[in-house]
């Protein structure tokens, strides 16, 4: 029988645009925390696929960081 890939749980936010690069290098700086994908770049909507093990670190840190991406 095959192993079940993993299942990634997925964060839906909007930050200005200018703030995007710096919340993508603050995440690889963290290794394999979380991954940032660009959904639309016209309104700042990204999506941050996570896995569900790591919900609490992923939160923690973009609470420490909220005031940067403002």
């Amino acid at each position: 029988m095959a192993n079940k890939p993993p299942v990634l749980a997925i964060l839906y936010t909007r930050i200005p645009l200018r703030k995007i690069a710096l919340l993508k290098f603050l995440l690889e700086g963290y290794d394999g925390l979380a991954i940032l994908t660009t959904v639309n770049r016209e309104i700042g909507l990204i999506s941050i696929r996570y896995f569900p093990s790591c919900r609490d670190e992923l939160v923690g840190m973009l609470e420490s960081i909220q005031p940067d991406l403002v």
